[in-house]
């Protein structure tokens, strides 16, 4: 599925439209929603033309979803990207945005960006991130940590590599970047 509009997703949720909106809460009711999350709701609300495919559902409901049954056709919106169901959703096809995500595209018409991983914000959009001299274990975290913030890694510094996080500056790509218009982050620690 390519990058689409939030009011593009609205726009199909009509009765017949396979496109569903879930908006997470730990007991499945807006009245414990952060006002984030209502505002998120509302958008997609006044754009939709079949309110019935917007749901609201708890986080123990979430759960109950077969992994393997999911796809982008299934839009989660959730608070919090930490916890079981969060977890649970992760592992799925289906697309887990965070409030602010649904805010933003809203108000300034982009597209949600078309990555594999949760987006809670747009805090890295149009950032492409290379790592060096990391450990296996903290590489995977970062790219964790890039993708829930709409942004994308790259294994090789390339032409559209934005960032370069590294936790020394004697390797060949901090070399190689310290010429080029990278933002270089040394220390990893900002990312905490």
């Amino acid at each position: 599925m390519a990058s689409q509009r939030i009011t593009d997703l609205m726009q199909s949720t009509a009765c017949e439209s396979e496109i569903k909106f879930y908006f997470v809460t730990k007991s499945g009711s807006i009245d414990e929603a952060s006002e984030d999350l209502k505002y998120s709701f509302q958008i997609i609300a006044d754009f939709s033309s079949c309110t019935e495919n917007l749901l609201w559902v708890s986080e123990a409901n979430c759960l109950k979803f077969d992994v393997s049954s999911l796809s982008k056709e299934n839009i989660f919106v959730l608070e919090e990207f930490e916890g079981d169901a969060f977890q649970h959703l992760a592992l799925t096809k289906a697309i887990v945005l965070g409030p602010r995500v649904v805010i933003s595209c809203q108000l300034t018409d982009d597209a949600v960006p078309n990555i594999a991983s949760p987006i809670y914000t747009l805090a890295l959009k149009n950032a492409v991130v290379c790592l060096s001299g990391l450990s296996a274990e903290r590489r995977a975290e970062i790219h964790k940590l890039v993708g829930f913030m709409g942004g994308l890694w790259t294994k090789d510094l390339t032409e559209s590599t934005t960032h370069l996080i590294t936790n020394t500056v004697t390797t060949a790509k901090y070399e190689c970047a310290r010429g080029e218009d990278l933002e270089l982050i040394k220390s990893i620690n900002k990312l905490n």
